[in-house]
């Protein structure tokens, strides 16, 4: 496993690429080669088309490399994996105490975390919970016991929670309309009116996304 393969040096670069193409490698202070066979993961969060294209990166490297490519998004870009992720660690960092300890995030300590949006995306969040781990008292790691940062209430951020999960214009929209139809308590006529919809577009659309997930279409209100 090769982290960070993006701040390789280029001797490195060219070294590395020769391993690939010969399957062999000769030690440091000896002159006797040594055959591999071994299969490589390479992980960068840098841009190597960008860094193809200035000269930093190694272009054959590159394809030799990026076989199998896997994108993987932002935390930022998915939420759901923020508890799931920190409860891996934590149970990690845990078993490493002296006694071993069994811990947790307090329900307020997890509202916080999802609502946060990790600039520093994993490391962050481990160094976060390494901090929790320090302070708090007992197994559970409640809401004072993360950064102030993270304490802090910011007010969410729509359009880029949509950027950065790569949602197309026709999510937006209904995410957008399923949420004001939400906050109406169903009531489709208010809706439509914050929508700037006429109610029959607005059914239009519903019905629409009612077909789409295999549902039977919502039959209109009395509403007038």
């Amino acid at each position: 496993m090769l982290d960070e393969i993006g701040e390789m040096k280029a001797g490195l670069q060219s070294k590395l690429l020769h391993v690939l193409q010969d399957n062999e490698f000769t030690k440091l202070g000896s002159n006797k080669r040594v055959s591999v066979d071994v299969r490589i993961v390479a992980a960068t969060n840098r841009n190597l088309e960008t860094m193809l294209a200035d000269g930093s990166f190694r272009e054959d490297l590159y394809y030799r490399l990026n076989v199998i490519h896997l994108d993987l998004p932002p935390l930022r870009a998915r939420p759901e994996d923020v508890v799931p992720h920190a409860e891996h660690v934590l149970a990690q960092l845990g078993a490493r105490q002296v006694p071993p300890r069994r811990m947790r995030l307090s329900p307020e300590a997890q509202h916080l975390m999802l609502a946060y949006n990790w600039p520093g995306n994993v490391r962050e969040l481990m160094n976060v919970l390494e901090r929790g781990v320090a302070l708090c008292q007992g197994e559970l790691i409640a809401d004072d016991d993360l950064p102030p940062h993270v304490r802090e209430r910011r007010p969410a951020d729509f359009l880029g929670a949509a950027v950065a999960r790569r949602m197309s214009l026709a999510e937006l929209e209904r995410e957008f309309i399923e949420r004001v139809l939400e906050d109406e308590a169903g009531n489709k006529t208010r809706a439509a009116q914050r929508l700037g919809l006429d109610r029959k577009t607005l059914y239009r659309k519903l019905d629409e996304y009612a077909k789409s997930d295999g549902k039977q279409a919502p039959i209109p209100d009395g509403e007038t």
